[in-house]
């Protein structure tokens, strides 16, 4: 079988082809100007990783609204939840989703939860924008693949996908020779303040508890620098911190495939599994109308020109058009 795994110069070929301007999906649709004289003043606070494309965003839209003013703090998403609770913000952009522990916060305060809205992908390999994660090893593994309920048995103590028992040898995986007995030594991330342990828990360990094995590095360089000293050794990070002596394992969501190691072709078509977005979270109870110029700021942000606005930016991708769509979907159900 043929061995496929990201090299070090693809990923930095990749880095180049992600400064392009990405097309947007056709089947996202187009944004008109009702011609509605909407007048507001609204507060965003949140994610420092949606900095570019809210300011391209509200810019945009006041445009065609010149009486819509919006006040921009963006310093992290860890920032965003308390604004949003005390009611100082109506907007709270997020590179992740809001963990548990803000939900139920949330969630005391008002009686429901926050309307959560998908506003785009996030970048393909830019640090800091919630870029796409990849599952390493050393480079001298022969491991060729891996599907999600693997991985989740190499990192989970709960194993919620269903794999028939905890892997903890690569020979498990059908690896023979001298590393078949080895044990597997999984890495995760111990700083989680831009959410990517909490991202690839949620994602690939389905919220199930991570394994007592894992140990945590404190940074994505110092668990390139263990992957490269260990041939047992296994972690996930972003896409862009692959370096020499590191590999990718091609990842897929069950044994049919495809099998994806993050190439941007097949990021923007949805075959790789590993893909983050962007959101925007609001205080929006369930039985009442959306303010109409939120409503209409979000229809803008998931139309057409919305994402192609983003896009230009050069480091968020725009949403699939079917996602896009549903999302305009969700924002019409509160007339």
């Amino acid at each position: 079988m043929k061995k496929v795994f990201l090299s070090f110069s693809v990923v930095l070929l990749a880095a180049a082809v992600s400064a392009q301007q990405i097309e947007v999906d056709p089947g996202t649709p187009s944004y008109k100007a009702t011609g509605a004289n909407l007048t507001g003043d609204l507060n965003v606070v949140g994610a420092v990783a949606m900095k570019k494309a809210m300011e391209i965003w509200t810019q945009e839209f006041s445009k065609l609204y010149p009486s819509v003013h919006f006040h921009l703090t963006l310093r992290g998403s860890s920032t965003a939840a308390a604004p949003l609770v005390t009611g100082i913000s109506q907007i709270a952009p997020m590179g992740r989703e809001l963990w548990d522990c803000e939900l139920v916060q949330f969630k005391h305060t008002w009686g429901y939860l926050p309307l959560r809205v998908q506003v785009s992908r996030g970048s393909y390999n830019v640090s800091q924008r919630s870029q796409i994660l990849a599952v390493y090893v050393n480079k001298d593994n022969p491991i060729e693949k891996l599907t999600l309920a693997q991985v989740d048995a190499i990192f989970s103590k709960s194993r919620l996908r269903g794999y028939k028992e905890r892997i903890e040898t690569w020979g498990q995986l059908g690896l023979t020779g001298d590393l078949a007995q080895q044990p597997i030594h999984p890495y995760s991330l111990s700083d989680d303040s831009t959410g990517v342990a909490e991202w690839f828990r949620s994602r690939v360990l389905l919220n199930g508890k991570f394994r007592d094995a894992v140990d945590d590095v404190p940074s994505p360089q110092e668990l390139m620098k263990r992957l490269s000293e260990d041939r047992s050794a296994i972690g996930f990070t972003g896409i862009s911190y692959l370096g020499p002596n590191i590999k990718v394992v091609p990842i897929a969501e069950d044994d049919a495939g495809p099998f994806s190691s993050g190439s941007l072709a097949d990021v923007l078509s949805g075959k790789y599994p590993l893909t983050r977005f962007m959101y925007v979270y609001l205080k929006q109870p369930p039985d009442k109308a959306m303010d109409p110029v939120i409503k209409e700021f979000l229809t803008y942000v998931l139309s057409k020109q919305g994402q192609e606005a983003q896009a230009k930016q050069g480091e968020l991708l725009p949403l699939p058009g079917e996602v896009a769509q549903q999302e305009r979907v969700q924002l019409e159900k509160f007339k």
